[in-house]
């Protein structure tokens, strides 16, 4: 139904895009649940030999089921990023939905970032890959360690983009 719906809006490329990070999340949650998944009966254990933590049919179906939940979920509402404008957000926030105005317009302007935000981190690891910085390949413990060089950019070009959006609110006297 979620891609019907993403080709029907002519938005199938943005969701096949976003759906390989989606992916990701689903199946660190579907890891998480079927470890910390105890009742029901023991399909296996993980380390047999001392029969250390199980892993149990039923955290294994929980777990697919809430790892589906939750790309559904991220899908959903990356189709309506995608196709609803933000004046109609804002007006739909305040007048129907009796969100306070300040509220609305700080959930607004961050969801305004977010493409923003991923064409930085898209332009910061490809200057990385220029110099020689590797993340393929890498075990998933120093694949965090490897995120640094790109994380610490980023973070420090959003403050950035925060502390000038918050001097142009100021010098138009909001709030």
């Amino acid at each position: 139904l979620v891609f019907g719906c993403s080709y029907l809006a002519n938005i199938s490329q943005n969701i096949l895009k976003s759906l390989k990070g989606i992916t990701i999340f689903a199946f660190f949650i579907f890891i998480i649940q079927i470890l910390f998944y105890k009742s029901g009966e023991v399909a296996f254990y993980l380390i047999p030999g001392k029969n250390y933590l199980p892993i149990t049919f039923e955290g294994i179906s929980f777990g697919i089921m809430i790892a589906l939940r939750a790309m559904i979920v991220l899908l959903s509402f990356n189709i309506f990023l995608a196709t609803t404008k933000t004046t109609d957000m804002m007006t739909t926030f305040v007048e129907n939905l009796k969100i306070p105005y300040d509220y609305a317009f700080m959930f607004v302007t961050a969801l305004k970032f977010i493409p923003t935000f991923l064409e930085e981190a898209a332009k910061i690891a490809e200057a990385q890959k220029a110099r020689g910085h590797k993340l393929e390949g890498l075990s998933p413990f120093k694949k965090i360690k490897a995120y640094a060089p790109l994380a610490i950019p980023l973070v420090l070009i959003s403050l950035k983009k925060g502390e000038r959006l918050a001097l142009a609110m100021e010098t138009r006297a909001y709030g």
